[in-house]
This record gives C-alpha cells, sequence and structure tokens, in this order.
C-alpha cells in the first residue's frame, strides 16, 4: 500500500524522534546518518547477525559511530507495532537470533522484547527468488544464505551439469559494487574460454585467430595507441594499467 510520506522542515520527510534501521550494508548506514539529517534525536541500526558478520564496509560503520547511532545486533525483527487509533509506527518486537558453534543462526524464543520507535526503514539486502532457484537447482546449488555455489575463480557454476552457468556479485557474495563489476569482467573472460573450449568450431568460425590455439584468446586488435606504455610502479611492483588499478581497488 502506497502511503503519502509527510514533509518536514526543509521539505525533508518527518521521521520522528526515534527511527530504527533494519539492516547492517553500506545502504543501512546510509539511511541512519539520513536519519539525524532529517531530524531524528536517536537512530538505531537493528541487524539479525553478529558484529563480526557486518557486510558493510569499515568506512560506513565508522560513520555511522561518529553520528552516534546505536546498533543492536543478533536482533531479527517478528512484528511492527502500531497505534490502534492513528495507525502510526510506536515500536518493533525483536527476538534474540543467537550465534551458534557452527556459525549458522537460530531465533531464542525465552529473548523477546519491544523497540519503541517512530519510523522503520527496511534496508536489507536482496536474496535469490525461491522459484528460481528450484528452476536452476540441477545446473547451480544454493547455500543457506542463498547465495550461488560457484568456483570464486571462474564465477562458474560448480554443479557438473551447470557448467554453462556463472554467476556474480549479490548472487556470489560480491557486495560491494566494485566487486560485482570486477565479477562481471572475470565472468565474461571465462564464459569465452568456455565456449572456446567446448565449441571449437564456432571460435574458429567467429576469430581464425583462435585457430589450433590450446590457450583461448580474445579476438585480436590493436590501434596506435596501444603502444604508448602508461604503466607504473609502485613498491617494485609493475602495473600495466594504473587506471584499472585506481578505478577498483577493492578488486584489483
Amino acid at each position: 500500500r502506497t502511503k503519502t510520506v509527510k514533509k518536514g522542515v526543509n521539505g525533508l520527510p518527518e521521521v520522528g524522534k526515534h527511527v530504527v534501521v533494519l539492516g547492517a550494508g553500506d545502504t543501512a548506514f546510509d539511511c541512519a546518518t539520513s536519519a539525524f539529517r532529517c531530524g531524528a534525536k536517536r537512530v538505531t541500526v537493528v541487524f539479525r547477525k553478529a558484529w563480526s558478520d557486518m557486510r558493510a564496509v569499515e568506512e560506513e560503520r565508522e560513520l555511522a559511530l561518529r553520528e552516534q547511532c546505536d546498533f543492536l545486533p543478533n536482533a531479527l525483527p517478528r512484528k511492527i507495532i502500531t497505534c490502534p487509533e492513528t495507525g502510526k509506527v510506536t515500536g518493533i518486537e525483536i527476538i534474540r537470533f543467537e550465534k551458534n558453534d557452527d556459525g549458522s543462526y537460530q531465533e531464542d524464543p525465552d529473548s523477546v522484547y519491544v523497540l519503541k520507535c517512530n519510523t522503520i526503514v527496511a534496508a536489507y539486502g536482496c536474496t535469490t527468488d525461491s522459484g528460481l532457484r528450484a528452476q536452476l537447482a540441477p545446473y547451480m546449488q544454493f547455500d543457506r544464505s542463498g547465495l550461488a555455489d560457484v568456483n570464486h575463480d571462474t564465477l562458474q557454476s560448480n554443479a557438473k551439469e551447470g557448467q554453462f552457468l556463472f554467476a556474480g556479485g549479490d548472487l556470489a557474495g560480491g557486495f560491494l559494487t566494485v566487486e560485482a563489476a570486477n565479477d562481471g569482467k572475470m565472468a565474461a573472460w571465462h564464459m569465452h574460454k568456455y565456449l572456446v573450449n567446448t565449441h571449437p568450431t564456432l571460435a574458429d568460425e567467429a576469430s581464425k585467430a583462435l585457430v589450433s590455439r590450446t590457450t583461448p584468446l580474445l579476438p585480436m586488435f590493436k590501434t596506435p595507441i596501444d603502444d604508448i606504455d602508461i604503466s607504473i610502479e609502485v613498491c617494485g611492483v609493475k602495473f600495466p594499467n594504473p587506471y584499472g588499478l585506481a578505478s577498483a581497488p577493492c578488486s584489483t
């Protein structure tokens, strides 16, 4: 159901005094710090797992700490509490989500409480649709978190019947944009290798440069700009392309 958001000072959403943000990724921390700018006096970041399992990058966490956000780990939201007369949010029911010795999590039915608040922001990550997982079952397996089981060097499905499938980014555990972009480049190269190795005739027709080669290569082309040396050396290590190094430090 769509609901009109009431505007406060300077046209920003009116969020009340206490805002609860559900999730612990980069987007959740963006929401948390933005809530203060919308007039919130207190912001609590509620997330299911332990602090050590948090997905957000350290810079985002440090920023939220400096802004005086509160953190509530091992907390699984169960129900939103509203006022019967006005329908406004008054709190959220939470159950403790305890971590087991094997790394899995389970609910603690003896630890349920209500956290009072005025606004709730859902900033969870995404997961794979259960219907899609069922359709891909023979070709790609998924773990309990919904992540695809792939070779992290090639992004290729580990299932014997699914060698033609590749996955990256959020689907394979790469939660940063630069990681997803790098996954795309890596997957594209290994798709090319797969096609060359499994369909050599088609590859030969597409590019004569691939004929009789044991190691797949991309179709060859060259322009004068390729002769320009743009490499740099850092601490004794030579980087042929410093622009790639600067654009994706996490992946590089």
